[in-house]
């Protein structure tokens, strides 16, 4: 093609570009004045009492049971359907208007979340029955966080706390309805199969150089802080026999797929909605979102009781056997932890990194009865638990972030221990939430799980919420599911992320993919997304070559939105170890900064030796370690005086007392003998 006939047609494309971009413009402002006054409640009128009979008839019946949801967060999720039928509602009376039947439901859906209106400003009442106003009691100053994720920040005491909603750092990207799943920007093709676009990826994905511990912190990290419900009214439904369901997304796998044999389809269930406000479907976590080692305490007060065992400060954890001798089990540390601990035979405890950290919190709890006898059961529980919440959270900044993102990167966004100025440090208005970005895509990296076979043996990586619909199936595809997620949520594709995060560059041809892609993978992509290259899924960049100069395991775009993640998780989160708030003494703080994998694993498995950093596989750079050669902890900066001192105080004024009684005795029987 001429030149002049390339730029001709750059210029056409330009200008069909722009013509979109006003009419959509356009239809959002249609949208929210159309959506203001009678029309707003007229549509909540006609929603509210069906539903209203709906919530009733459930409640009668029993189903859904709502499983896995509080009371609360049931009728969060009620919210949810109230307000995004009401926004169905409105959004059908707007379309039957003359300028509103010539906009997409969802550029005009946009317009009426522009509103920004939550349920209590629609009916108070209505809210305030639900519980959906909330007080919380707080022990002000506590160093202990509640399981729950509450009273973190003492200011806004529901930041990062179990029911909290995703954040999202671009807008929802739904579909034409703007309530179902993300679609093909062109109408006349169709998104590929989750699976084919996991399948694609598997194809390319390579094995970084990391041990295989590393993978497993990634999936203990998602397991720790987000789980995502799936939607109750699809509860006990196989979406594979009734995709038409509402919420029913199921994923087919071709004919020439190579697991068609044994499993055409994966039960797909869209997430539970949970909107705040008029507008896009939006979702909850089931967990904290702080790094507090859910999947070692619990996500709730309950579960974290039955976990104690309620006798000096221990987790449950398996009974030993008798002393293992060498040669009597070899212990895979640090590629993986098979034959790392002493387990009776028959014990049904998995060797993962859940039981590394509750020995770990036992092991804790000993040397503080040690040195501080007078600690009762509660007090010996939380120390440990913050001891090893602190030891988690600097392994996880310390070690396994410069693996990922690359040291510099980390030292960039003051990400490291030891970083100083205000990003460093605790800021109340931060909000710790769990982007929706990071949830359904950045979270994963190349050395993670991207399947799991039951043949394989039981796993705790299916434990969250969102792989509920699979865990039984003897195969679970975790990419296609993640896929999948990430298109029921509206996150958008590929090349959103990609110029939101590198703006040194134009992305807008195939070509200009092949800056970070490989051409192989680009030619790949092309050919399954029908040459529809904002059709891309935002997993792609988990393909991503890793940037030359920060070094890391992962490409640009993930380095992006895992640093704006983990930036909130540390400054958003009060007692993180190292800020002023958590209240730990300086020399605490000091021995939290000895914590190292390497010291973890020694401490509390079978290994003998081990690399100086345990995420990566021993070389000139980083030798074996010998555990002998681990110094050994000195706890000596929780040693506790202050009750046995203020017992001492006591004691002296009831000895003060009765020496007074006693004085005063005498003199009255003196005067008597006078």
């Amino acid at each position: 093609m001429a030149r002049k006939d390339l730029q001709l047609v750059l210029l056409l494309l330009l200008g069909i570009y722009d013509a979109s971009a006003n009419r959509e413009a356009e239809c959002i402002e249609v949208g929210y004045a159309r959506s203001a006054g009678s029309i707003l409640h007229q549509g909540f009128d006609a929603t509210k009492e069906e539903l209203l009979q709906k919530w009733a008839h459930e409640d009668a019946e029993g189903v859904p049971t709502f499983s896995g949801l509080t009371q609360v967060l049931k009728n969060v999720t009620r919210t949810g359907e109230l307000l995004e039928s009401t926004s169905k509602t409105i959004l059908g009376m707007i379309r039957k208007t003359r300028v509103g039947k010539r906009c997409p439901e969802d550029w005009l859906l946009k317009g009426l979340e522009k509103h920004v209106i939550p349920l209590m400003n629609i009916d108070k009442t209505l809210s305030e029955d639900l519980g959906l106003v909330m007080s919380f009691r707080c022990m002000v100053g506590s160093p202990y966080p509640n399981v729950d994720g509450t009273c973190v920040n003492q200011e806004s005491p529901d930041l990062g706390a179990i029911g909290s909603k995703f954040l999202r750092l671009q807008p929802a990207a739904a579909g034409k309805d703007g309530f179902s799943l993300r679609e093909s920007v062109s109408g006349e093709k169709t998104l590929p199969s989750a699976r084919a676009v996991a399948n694609l990826l598997r194809k390319h994905l390579k094995r970084p150089p990391v041990t295989g511990i590393f993978g497993e912190w990634g999936h203990f990290i998602q397991r720790d802080s987000f789980s995502i419900p799936e939607s109750p009214w699809v509860e006990g439904t196989d979406c594979c026999a009734t995709p038409d369901v509402e919420d029913c997304a199921p994923i087919y796998l071709a004919e020439d797929d190579p697991d068609h044999s044994t499993i055409q389809c994966l039960s797909f269930k869209r997430s539970a909605k949970a909107q705040a406000i008029l507008g896009h479907r939006e979702t909850l976590s089931l967990v904290s979102t702080y790094l507090d080692a859910t999947p070692v305490y619990g996500p709730t007060n309950e579960v974290a009781f039955s976990r104690k065992t309620g006798y000096f400060g221990y987790l449950k954890a398996p009974e030993k056997e008798e002393e293992a001798t060498d040669g009597d089990k070899k212990c895979a540390a640090p590629e993986n932890l098979e034959g790392c601990f002493q387990l009776a035979e028959g014990d049904d405890w998995l060797e993962s990194l859940r039981l590394l950290f509750v020995l770990e919190h036992n092991r804790i709890v000993d040397a503080l009865a040690e040195i501080n006898p007078h600690f009762d059961d509660s007090l010996l529980y939380n120390e440990a638990r913050r001891i090893t919440i602190a030891e988690y959270n600097h392994i996880t900044f310390n070690e396994y972030l410069p693996v990922l993102m690359g040291e510099e990167l980390v030292k960039k966004h003051s990400l490291n221990p030891g970083a100083e100025g205000p990003a460093a440090g605790y800021i109340k208005e931060v909000n710790p939430g769990i982007l929706s970005s990071f949830s359904v895509a950045s979270y994963r990296n190349p050395s993670m799980h991207t399947e799991w076979r039951a043949k394989w043996g039981p796993t705790e990586i299916l434990e969250s919420s969102h792989y509920n619909a699979v865990r039984e199936d003897p195969y679970q595809d975790l990419l296609a599911m993640d896929i999948q997620r990430g298109r029921d949520q509206g996150l958008v594709g590929y090349l959103t992320w990609r110029r939101f995060c590198d703006n040194t560059h134009s992305y807008n041809t195939w070509e200009d993919l092949e800056k970070n892609l490989s051409g192989d993978l680009v030619k790949d992509l092309k050919e399954l997304y029908q040459n529809e290259i904002d059709d891309l899924d935002p997993l792609v960049a988990l393909l991503e070559k890793p940037d030359e100069e920060d070094g890391g395991i992962v490409g640009k775009t993930f380095t992006c939105l895992m640093a704006d993640q983990f930036a909130r998780l540390k400054t958003g989160n009060r007692l993180f170890w190292e800020h002023d708030s958590s209240m730990l003494t300086v020399e605490q703080r000091d021995f939290i900064k000895t914590s190292t994998l390497a010291k973890l694993l020694c401490r509390n498995t079978l290994v003998h030796a081990v690399p100086a950093n345990s995420f990566l596989p021993p070389s000139d750079t980083n030798p074996l370690v010998t555990c002998a050669e681990i110094p050994e902890d000195d706890i000596s900066a929780w040693k506790d005086t202050s009750l046995i001192e203020k017992m001492k105080e006591v004691k002296a004024a009831k000895e003060g007392e009765e020496k007074a009684k006693e004085e005063d005795k005498e003199k009255t029987s003196k005067k008597e003998e006078l």
